[in-house]
């Protein structure tokens, strides 16, 4: 195994922590009087009893329809894998049922216009909550389901809504649409890079408010320091209009929150101060219940999710009515690795397992073994004419948490804290992306990063039938499917036994995909966007 690091010192590269505005200062005594310790058995007496309770009320609120969903998922996992088996055969007839087995995240139709019409039946939430106020974005594009004449067929795409919001925002106001876009996490700036790039394409004002990031050694990194040591500028090639999050606000006509469910009290405060229009709440986490508090911030919030089972699942347990929609930043590499490249058979070099080394994301364990297995059985090939083996693991952490087996580590090497730019450069160089879940939580309510690094890059991912019924927007041609009695490591071997024509061609898939979403959440974005009858209604926030 080798380690190969940042140039930059590693105690610089920091975990990510969100910066604290305020220090406390516990003080403890040193003594109590009887009468104190009795006092204090009686309240932990209390205390336990309302665990139990508590408890008692989130078995019965939050588990149970969590396993309701847990349910719906392993049934259409079932029914992928007998899809997948019977896809040699019947390729045609397989990729149509494939697409008839995803009865929530399905549900959810690839256009803007029924993206509207998601949004106009959200605001009559569900459980009996009073309806909100409807704008005429989400009306006008509702009926536009329609569009040109042509009427929607059951069972295929319908077409988009003609849907130009910020273009007729700028001819009836004179003057360009505000946009604030708000991260309130030194994280999942991938993510901002993406809706920079959509933003870029229409006639806005985008303002980026970005936290910083605080230190072990108890200091603060300002937000321009978090992304000069991340290479975040280099990654762009521009520089964004960026505001630290701590500032406050100018008022702004409409307002985009970056996992903001995690940031409840930064969310509240900023919506009070920017009051926006309208507003979009960009969920991670379908299942976090500071999604329906964050509802009653403002009477004009829109919920979205990066990914079909996100949205599905915020749905099913939270009932909060929620479209999804990504946008990713197309990643330029140094020197374009193509299919009409002159080293094309060998500017690709192994695999690569990306993101935080953490076991409880990444099962590396079951890796390492597959691995080991197929090295003990001599089946690694390690010398032409078939491509060598090598696994890339690209990220930060506890190198120690990758649990690597001395009998592999030769084919292995570490990428340690690389910014950005070198950061996707490496995952650019390799055949395919391992996934390699280590919790469910990633198909059931949350979004795989490595999805997102996927699309960034245009390098597939090797996935199963249940990744498939997930992530509902990639087909058999975005990725390397494995079949139900395969292993990752199989995989692997297919991957490099392919011709390189074979392997561009599924490279060229994933790029195609990735155009293709950022143009659909062009138009869902502008679904959310305030409409000139708007300007004169901006609503009094809470």
């Amino acid at each position: 195994m080798s380690i190969r690091r940042s140039p930059q010192s590693a105690k610089h590269m920091l975990l990510y922590h969100k910066t604290s505005g305020t220090h406390l200062m516990f003080h403890q005594q040193q003594s109590f009087s009887s009468s104190c310790i009795r006092c204090i058995r009686w309240v932990l007496l209390l205390m336990l009893v309302s665990v139990l309770s508590s408890y008692a009320t989130y078995l019965a609120l939050y588990q149970a329809p969590r396993q309701a969903l847990l349910g719906v998922a392993s049934s259409r996992w079932h029914l992928m894998d007998h899809h997948a088996a019977a896809k040699q055969q019947h390729p045609l007839d397989v990729d149509a049922l494939i697409q008839q087995v995803q009865p929530a995240a399905a549900a959810q139709a690839d256009t803007a216009a029924i993206a509207a019409a998601v949004v106009a039946a959200g605001t009559v939430a569900a459980g009996g909550s009073a309806a909100k106020p409807l704008g005429t974005a989400a009306a006008k594009a509702a009926a536009a389901i329609t569009v040109g004449g042509q009427k929607h067929v059951p069972g295929q795409p319908s077409p988009l809504a003609p849907v130009d919001a910020a273009t007729q925002w700028v001819k009836a106001t004179g003057r360009r649409m505000t946009v604030a876009l708000v991260n309130e996490a030194p994280y999942h700036l991938e993510i901002v890079a993406g809706f920079l790039t959509v933003l870029k394409q229409l006639p806005v004002d985008v303002t980026w408010y970005q936290a910083g990031q605080s230190t072990p050694e108890g200091g603060v990194l300002t937000p321009v320091e978090l992304l000069e040591m991340q290479g975040f500028t280099q990654l762009l090639g521009y520089l964004p209009h960026m505001r630290p999050s701590s500032d406050k606000p100018d008022p702004v006509d409409f307002a985009l929150f970056i996992s903001p469910e995690y940031f409840e009290k930064e969310t509240a405060a900023f919506l009070k101060a920017a009051k926006p229009i309208t507003a979009v709440i960009l969920a991670h986490n379908g299942m976090n219940h500071a999604l329906q508090r964050i509802q009653e911030f403002h009477p004009r919030l829109h919920f979205a999710a990066l990914a079909p089972h996100v949205a599905a699942a915020s749905q099913q347990v939270l009932h909060i009515q929620m479209h999804w929609m990504m946008a990713t930043f197309p990643f330029a590499a140094k020197n374009p690795c193509l299919a009409t490249s002159p080293d094309a058979a060998t500017c690709l070099h192994g695999f690569s397992i990306q993101g935080n080394f953490e076991s409880a994301r990444r099962n590396y364990t079951r890796l390492w073994q597959q691995v080991e297995a197929a090295h003990a059985s001599g089946l690694v090939p390690t010398q032409p004419p078939v491509k060598p083996f090598h696994l890339h693991l690209v990220g930060r952490g506890s190198v120690r948490t990758l649990g690597i087996l001395p009998s592999v580590a030769n084919l292995s090497t570490v990428h340690f804290n690389l910014q950005f730019p070198a950061y996707y450069e490496q995952l650019y160089r390799t055949h395919a992306l391992l996934m390699l879940l280590g919790s469910k939580n990633y198909l059931l309510q949350k979004m795989s990063s490595t999805i997102v690094s996927s699309l960034m890059t245009g390098v597939p991912i090797i996935a199963d039938s249940k990744v498939l019924a997930s992530y509902t927007f990639l087909n058999p041609e975005h990725v390397h499917l494995m079949a139900p009695q395969e292993t990752e490591m199989d995989v692997m071997q297919r991957v490099l036994r392919m011709s390189p024509a074979e392997v561009f061609a599924v490279r060229q898939q994933v790029v195609e995909l990735a155009k293709h979403l950022n143009r659909r959440t062009l138009q869902v974005l502008q679904t959310f966007m305030p409409m000139v009858g708007d300007i004169h209604a901006a609503p009094a926030v809470v």
